[in-house]
Parts: C-alpha cells; sequence; structure tokens
C-alpha cells in the first residue's frame, strides 16, 4: 500500500470543425498536480546480497487540467444557418475542455542490493493509464435572432484512450519486524506519440452534430510514493 504526489505533463491539443481559430486558442501545456495512491504485488528472490523481483501495482491518480478558450467571433461552421454571413461580433462562440486521468497501472522488474535491513532498488517496466476528454462548446447570439423557446448553440462530448507506455524508477525498503517494511520510491512514466482521440459533439439548436479531435503528445508523469509492504 503506498500514497503520494505525482505530477504529469505534456501538450494537448482539441481541433475540430471551427479550425484554426479553436486550434490555436486551446493548444496547451498539459501541467497538473494531483495525488496517487494504491495497492502493489509481487516477488522476490534473493541471492546472497542482490535481490531480483517483479512487481505490479495499481494506483489511483487525481491529474486534471480545464481548458477554456478566448471569445471567436463568427467562427462559423454551422453556428448560424447555412448562407447567413453574420456582422462582426455578432456570434462569439468560446470552448472548454478537460483532460483528466484517474489510474495509473505498471509492471515492473526490480533489481536491488540489500545489506542489513536495507534495500535499494532500481525499477522499470510496462505502464499503461487512461486519459479522458471531456469538450464543449458555448455560443452568444442577439436575442432578436431566437426564435421564441430556442436558446443559443451549445453541446458537449467527451472521449476517452487507453494509453500504453513506459516507466523506470528507484528507491528504497527498510525491513521491521514481524514481516513488515516500510518503501520510499520514485517512478517515472512515459507516454509517447499517444495519439487522438475523437468524439462527435452534438448541435441542438440545427439538429446536427460536428467532430472533435482531442490529441496528447510527450505525456510524462513523475511520482513519488511511500508505503509499507508485508511479507507473506
Amino acid at each position: 500500500m503506498n500514497v503520494g504526489p505525482a505530477d504529469s505533463n505534456g501538450s494537448a491539443v482539441i481541433s475540430g470543425l471551427y479550425g484554426s481559430a479553436l486550434n490555436s486558442q486551446m493548444h496547451q501545456n498539459l501541467g497538473t498536480h494531483g495525488f496517487t495512491g494504491g495497492l502493489d504485488v509481487g516477488y522476490n528472490y534473493q541471492i546472497n546480497q542482490f535481490v531480483v523481483g517483479v512487481e505490479g501495482d495499481f494506483q489511483y491518480t487525481d491529474l486534471t487540467r480545464n481548458y477554456q478558450s478566448g471569445s471567436i467571433p463568427n467562427p462559423g461552421g454551422g453556428v448560424v444557418p447555412p448562407g447567413f454571413i453574420p456582422p462582426a461580433g455578432f456570434v462569439n462562440t468560446s470552448f472548454s475542455s478537460s483532460v483528466k486521468s484517474d489510474w495509473l497501472s505498471t509492471f515492473r522488474t526490480r533489481l536491488g542490493f540489500a545489506t542489513g535491513n536495507f534495500l535499494g532498488f532500481i525499477t522499470g517496466g510496462l505502464a499503461v493509464s487512461e486519459y479522458s476528454f471531456t469538450s464543449g462548446y458555448n455560443t452568444s447570439l442577439p436575442g432578436f435572432f431566437l426564435p421564441p423557446g430556442f436558446s443559443a448553440p451549445a453541446g458537449n462530448a467527451t472521449a476517452s484512450k487507453l494509453m500504453l507506455g513506459w516507466t523506470i524508477g528507484a528507491g528504497a525498503e527498510y525491513a521491521l519486524a514481524d514481516k513488515w517494511s516500510v518503501k520510499a520510491e520514485y517512478m517515472y512514466v512515459g507516454f509517447e506519440n499517444t495519439g487522438n482521440a475523437a468524439s462527435t459533439v452534438y448541435r441542438p439548436f440545427f439538429g446536427s452534430s460536428f467532430p472533435m479531435n482531442h490529441g496528447l503528445t510527450d505525456i510524462s508523469q513523475h511520482i513519488v510514493k511511500v508505503g509499507v509492504n508485508y511479507r507473506f
């Protein structure tokens, strides 16, 4: 069992029907801080002072980043009816998006050196996580343009993507009495060239929809954990 702080970095871009006006405002650095906690299980084998083993863990990660674009004037793309060319400032649309990671799981080998009750080790292996995306938009229109009973166009959509990556780290463990030990560990997690997740935003005002594309690149996590282990 372990707990600790976690940071995530990388690049996030939201693109869709609204083209370069949206892309330029929604290409952001993904820098967020959160909390992690979870469980791990593994097997160690000691040869003299050398320890080799395998370990797997499942962590809750509270990593969320929210984005908000500025107001984009006359974005087009169906916010107003086809063929209608609005005057400047007639239509203004803002977009919001969030990127979130709730969990992380790793499957690693471990190599250590033991002296007395102390064990220093390095570790590395496979990392798996899921990032979820939520995107939405709100449009402001003059009141006289809206038919009775209608509101300005707005909508939202969600998507998620499973990420496969790698991790490497190091730590120390100290054996206590009665099969218990305490440990501290740092892990770097990398998800490179992670690709895109697509979703569709529905436009209830016109009964249609448009695509939104959520892109993440070079995602990394820095995790520091402290915990306790029980040896069977």
